[in-house]
């Protein structure tokens, strides 16, 4: 790893975020694809989530959300899956929007103790 950082490339570059994602604008809707990635995008860290947002109001958001469980018997409190909405490889979804505005695909991750953010996609609607 270049200077010891052990940080998956792809999790972190806009390039490989942009080849991973799609993002279709069509009259009345926006179509959000997994065109490029090999896997679940977003994947990895329980911190990464892509959000899509019209006009700065989220409308779709993909990533997995965990629950906390406590173990009646033992106490012990587990993480547990309570969501999956991340994006299958070639998946598409399509989201009704309204006919003029503004989109942003999103990209939120946590590095560090900091949550950072990256504009994937951006434009206006037609």
């Amino acid at each position: 790893m270049p200077g010891g950082d052990h940080r998956v490339r792809g999790a972190y570059d806009l390039g490989m975020l942009q080849k991973a994602l799609s993002v279709e604008v069509r009259t009345g809707s926006l179509v959000v694809r997994n065109r490029g990635a090999g896997h679940d995008v977003p994947s990895g860290d329980v911190f990464r989530r892509v959000s899509l947002e019209v006009d700065g109001r989220t409308i779709a958001s993909f990533g997995r959300r965990y629950v906390a469980a406590v173990d009646r018997r033992t106490g012990d409190i587990s993480r547990v899956l309570a969501e999956q909405t991340s994006l299958r490889p070639g998946e598409e979804r399509e989201f009704r929007v309204p006919s003029v505005g503004h989109y942003r695909l999103v990209y939120h991750y946590a590095f560090g103790h900091d949550d950072r953010s990256r504009v994937i996609y951006e434009g206006a609607l037609p």
